[in-house]
C-alpha cells in the first residue's frame, strides 16, 4: 500500500465516520406532537447514497484507477469539503433549535430564518452534502464513478430540496415566496446545479433545433 492509498482511506474513513455523528449529534429530537416531519425516508436515502458513492469510488481506485489519482485535485477537493463544512456549521448555528437532519416543521412558532448563510442562499447545509458526494470520486481519482456520483447526488438532493421547499411554502406561504424571489438556492442566480434543470434545457434545445 502506497502513501496515496493510506491518504485516501484516511479521508474516506473520516468522512464516513463523521457524517452521521455530525448530522445527529447536533440534532435535539423534539416531541412528535410538536413537530411535523415530511418524507422521513429522505435522510436515510441521502446517507445510503453517500456511502454507496464512497464504496464505488474506493472500489474503482483499488481495482484499476490508481494511475488516475492526482494529488492537486484530491487535496483541492478536500479543501472544498472543509469550506462547505464550515458553511454548514454556520447554517446550523443560524437555525438554532430549528435545525434538524429531517424535513421538519414546528407546528407552533416556527420562524423563517433569513440570517447567517441563509441571507444569501436557501440551502447552505445541503451544499456540504452535495460537495462531499461529488468530490469523493475526485479525491480517490475515480473518474468513472464521478459522473454517476453527480447524477445520484443531484437526483437525491433534488428530492430533498423540493420536499423542504414544499413544506416551507405550506408553512410560510407568501413570506417564503418572497424569500425565494430574493435568495437563490445556492447563492447563484440562474443556477443549474440540479439534473432536472440541465435535462430540461437540453430537451428544449433539441426541440428547437428540430422545429
Amino acid at each position: 500500500m502506497i502513501g496515496s492509498d493510506i491518504y485516501i482511506l484516511s479521508v474516506f474513513g473520516m468522512l464516513a465516520f463523521l457524517r452521521p455523528i455530525f448530522l445527529f449529534g447536533t440534532y435535539h429530537r423534539r416531541e412528535k406532537e410538536n413537530t411535523r416531519v415530511k418524507k422521513e425516508w429522505l435522510q436515510p436515502l441521502q446517507l445510503a447514497t453517500f456511502y454507496f458513492i464512497l464504496a464505488l469510488s474506493l472500489s474503482e481506485h483499488f481495482v484499476w484507477g490508481k494511475w488516475l489519482f492526482n494529488w492537486t485535485i484530491s487535496v483541492g477537493c478536500v479543501f472544498l469539503i472543509i469550506l462547505s463544512q464550515i458553511l454548514k456549521v454556520a447554517a446550523i448555528r443560524a437555525m438554532g433549535h430549528y435545525w434538524s437532519p429531517h424535513v421538519e416543521i414546528h407546528k407552533e412558532k416556527h420562524s423563517l430564518i433569513e440570517s447567517g448563510p441563509y441571507a444569501f442562499m436557501r440551502h447552505p447545509s445541503y451544499l456540504n452534502g452535495i460537495m462531499e458526494g461529488i468530490c469523493a470520486p475526485l479525491i480517490s481519482g475515480s473518474w468513472v464513478t464521478f459522473p454517476f456520483a453527480i447524477l445520484l447526488i443531484g437526483a437525491v438532493f433534488r428530492l430533498r430540496i423540493l420536499a423542504e421547499e414544499d413544506a416551507m411554502r405550506e408553512q410560510f406561504r407568501h413570506s417564503y415566496e418572497e424569500y425565494c424571489q430574493r435568495v437563490s438556492r445556492f447563492g447563484i442566480k440562474g443556477e443549474h446545479l440540479l439534473p432536472k434543470t440541465v435535462f430540461m434545457r437540453l430537451s428544449k434545445s433539441i426541440i428547437l433545433e428540430r422545429s
